[in-house]
């Protein structure tokens, strides 16, 4: 049975984490997370530390027709901490 559906039936945080095989803390965090109008199942993008890379590193994958792959590719700090990426194999 789902959080949701397990707390609606029963109206009770304990009674509905048995029915759904959860802890109560996750019942009762759902159940704020509905009340303030977020979804149970969404979750936030945060960015990554690559998301600036990734248009370089595509462009290197694909100019190599797949030889270097995204695996191959380090990230090398610069001056003002911004870091530059490069192909491993120069």
């Amino acid at each position: 049975m789902e959080i949701f559906e397990a707390l609606d039936a029963t109206e009770c945080v304990h009674s509905a984490a048995a029915l759904a095989g959860v802890d109560p803390k996750t019942v009762s965090r759902y159940a704020r997370m509905r009340d303030l109008g977020f979804s149970g199942t969404a979750r936030s993008v945060r960015p990554k530390l690559i998301d600036s890379f990734v248009p370089k590193i595509e462009e290197w994958v694909e100019r190599s027709q797949g030889l270097v792959r995204p695996v191959q590719v380090r990230v090398e700090p610069q001056c003002g901490g911004v870091g530059a990426a490069a192909p491993l194999n120069g």
